[in-house]
């Protein structure tokens, strides 16, 4: 059955910054830039008081009560950390302010001034309760918290942060119930809370999307077939092709498809293929960071002032303009190759090496032990552990096979990302010659990978600078 493609809502319109030729877009509602909620409120301060007299009895922040830990040992001797987590306990508007005022209470205790510095301790709560104390509430111009990025390019870097709905937080390696910390048989942060929206860093959404991807090509058979029509058949649809699921199709598609991907996460993970404006995403305004504390190198480097005096700061995420006006982050600018290799099966993490002085780049990777090892299975392959199997010359050329599959043909797959769909072929010496399989995973406690789960490129050198090293000899 034939349907017309409705007529999109433009949620973002474009607008004229001046500046850099770019692509510039604004809310729809609004046509200049917001600087505050509700008029008279100019700080963060005020604004959270005006919400917590305005939602005193709503529901504000919830955290998920841990219940054990437990150590759980693999075959091959290594042992992982497992969580069991349990409900959400939350807290209204109301309470969260008593514990901010006691917490404030705290710090003027200890003398505590505007413009100083401070490091955050549990027993300033705990004094602010005994001897409650009004608070100094700070100016526009007022810095309320330096932020310390994640590091993953070197030092971390210390951002200035001038200063209605419930929140649950989720910890990076808890977000499912097969994240890597979960214990078997119990839930993750996602499951547990139920969110209405989540936002996440895109390396979160991409084990999302590598979680389903490697499920569905384990069950493969009729499974992956109906997948992979479904997928097709819904996309097809949501980019506004008469040709796709609609009505009774779409219901039956969600029912016998997406209804488990939606139960975890509220929705399916896509990209479409329609062309899109893509680039560096910048943003400007008066809620932008003041910039990085004590680096002022840094700063000028991201940190730019238009002839409007308006201060921009250019991200280095890559964001495409979808058709409705909204904004979809892509990519870093630094992660192009290494995002369209990751969706090999076998890989749970990797990175990218090129030595300055050769003409072709290397790869470290992590390989994913479920998938490695049902391959060596059906092969026939013995290995006394999965250190042992990531040395075999057969699993090595298994792996390096599928990282070329997932570049030559990533718009082939089903989840792929297709970064580079609009650019030209990636040139030889991006596409890794020698690649080095390390068994164990790359974690925030082994410190190669920050909180959010990016990459501590430096640090990762560092620990195999020597596998580097063999791999161009």
């Amino acid at each position: 059955m034939m349907r017309k493609s409705k007529s999109t809502k433009q949620r973002g319109l474009p607008v004229d910054v001046g500046g850099e030729t770019g692509y510039a877009i604004r809310n729809y509602r609004f046509t200049s830039p917001v600087a505050t909620a509700w008029e008279g409120i100019s700080t963060l301060a005020e604004l959270f008081e005006e919400s917590c007299k305005k939602y005193a009895s709503k529901r504000l922040l919830g955290t998920q009560k841990l219940i054990s830990r437990e150590m759980e040992e693999t075959a091959d001797g290594r042992s992982f950390e497992k969580l069991h987590l349990g409900s959400y306990e939350r807290l209204n508007y109301e309470e969260v302010f008593k514990n901010v005022s006691n917490f404030s209470s705290g710090l003027l205790a200890l003398e505590h001034k505007r413009q100083e510095r401070a490091a955050i301790f549990a027993d300033v709560q705990r004094l602010g309760m005994e001897s409650p104390i009004d608070a100094d509430l700070p100016v526009s111009a007022d810095i309320a918290v330096i932020m310390y990025t994640s590091g993953s390019t070197g030092l971390p870097k210390n951002v200035m942060v001038a200063v209605g709905c419930a929140i649950g937080y989720g910890n990076p390696s808890t977000p499912t119930d097969t994240s890597n910390k979960i214990k078997r048989g119990t839930k993750g942060d996602v499951s547990v809370l139920g969110p209405t929206l989540m936002t996440a860093v895109p390396a979160i959404l991409d084990r999302v999307r590598d979680g389903v991807q490697k499920k569905v090509d384990a069950k493969g058979g009729l499974t992956k077939k109906l997948f992979e029509i479904g997928y097709r058949r819904r996309l097809s649809a949501i980019n506004g092709s008469w040709f796709g699921a609609w009505g009774l199709e779409m219901i039956l598609w969600d029912f016998i498809v997406f209804r488990k991907v939606r139960a975890v996460l509220g929705g399916g993970y896509l990209i479409s293929d329609s062309p899109m404006p893509q680039g560096e995403i910048v943003t400007g305004g008066p809620s932008v960071t003041a910039g990085y504390l004590k680096n002022e190198a840094k700063t000028n480097e991201v940190y730019k002032v238009d002839e409007r005096g308006i201060w921009w700061f250019y991200t280095g995420d890559i964001g495409q303009i979808h058709p409705d006006g909204c904004l979809g982050i892509i990519d870093r600018k630094k992660n192009m190759v290494e995002a369209a290799l990751i969706v090999s099966p076998y890989v749970d993490n990797l990175m990218l090496h090129a030595d300055p002085f050769r003409n072709y780049c290397v790869a470290l990777v992590v390989p994913s032990p479920n998938s490695v090892e049902d391959w060596a299975q059906k092969q026939g392959i013995t290995y006394t552990d999965f250190s042992d199997l990531c040395q075999k010359e057969e699993t090595i050329k298994e792996v390096y096979g599928s990282l070329l599959k997932a570049v030559f043909q990533c718009h082939h797959t089903v989840y792929s990302l297709c970064r580079l769909r609009r650019q030209p072929r990636l040139q030889k010496f991006e596409i890794p010659s020698k690649i080095k399989l390390l068994p164990d995973p790359w974690t925030p406690e082994a410190g190669l990978v920050t909180a959010a789960l990016k990459l501590k490129r430096e640090v990762i050198r560092k620990t195999f600078s020597l596998e580097l090293s063999k791999l161009y000899t």
